[in-house]
């Protein structure tokens, strides 16, 4: 599988945002990377799934790694001024991890 690097220039989405692990799911299956894709949870706090997935595929299993791939938090949540900042720097570099496998069970 190839991955190629999308720029804001030809891709449509700067960001995804959802409160389940199956809207992260359905992001990452639509092409955007893990960089650019934020859950919220029941307390309006946000994180960002720009983890690094390690082993020899880097797919993504679902949802324990989506889970893992958490990283930055934004404890705020809506209010919280860095969230813009993090996806116009996010949109600049990418994390390439391929999309997942469409053979789920």
């Amino acid at each position: 599988t190839t991955t190629t690097t999308r720029t804001a220039s030809n891709h449509p989405f700067w960001a995804g945002l959802g409160n389940t692990y199956m809207d992260a799911r359905a992001y990452h299956e639509a092409g955007m990377e893990l960089s650019q894709i934020y859950i919220i949870n029941q307390q309006s706090q946000i994180r960002c799934l720009d983890g690094r997935r390690s082993g020899p595929d880097r797919r993504m299993a679902f949802p324990d790694d989506y889970r893992a791939a958490q990283r930055t938090l934004f404890p705020r949540g809506y209010r919280d001024k860095n969230i813009l900042r993090h996806i116009r720097d996010n949109n600049q570099r990418r994390i390439m991890v391929p999309p997942p496998s469409s053979n789920y069970v």
